[in-house]
């Protein structure tokens, strides 16, 4: 719900410039504080609850205002102290209340290590190749098939 009306707010100032005011930056900078933090955490892997994320996103409107009002001679943008706010809030928020979640692994490793490996082979391979050159065996191949060498 709160999407919808920050899409209904922000939106017609990214559509057409006649819309555009001032005061929306505030739920630009709000769209960056609130929503932002818990996506990139849920990717990276840690899980919580509800209310840890809307305390993060209740300390990062909080941030937000401070910011613009007691911190503005600083010449520094609220974005960054903002995301700090929140992530402090929503990580304190998840361990002071004893949340479920937190991070988690993957559930099935087996591609991942897979993949793993397969990385450490390539790049064994590479310094092998660097270290031992096999040059004959290559100007064989490419003067084969090349057919500039032919002359």
């Amino acid at each position: 719900m709160l999407c919808y009306l920050r899409d209904l707010c922000i939106g017609p100032s990214h559509v057409d410039p006649r819309f555009a005011r001032a005061d929306l930056t505030y739920w630009q900078l709000l769209h960056a504080h609130c929503l932002r933090y818990p996506l990139l955490l849920a990717i990276f892997g840690f899980r919580s609850r509800e209310r840890p994320v809307l305390i993060g996103m209740a300390g990062g409107a909080l941030s937000v205002f401070v910011w613009r009002k007691w911190f503005s001679y600083t010449g520094m943008d609220s974005l960054v102290p903002g995301i700090l706010c929140a992530l402090v809030f929503f990580m304190g928020s998840h361990y002071i209340l004893r949340e479920e979640g937190g991070w988690v692994g993957i559930k099935h490793p087996g591609p991942l290590l897979a993949a793993r490996q397969a990385r450490r082979d390539a790049w064994k391979a590479f310094w092998q190749t660097l270290r031992r050159p096999r040059l004959y065996a290559y100007l064989c191949i490419t003067q084969r098939t090349s057919p500039l060498l032919w002359g």
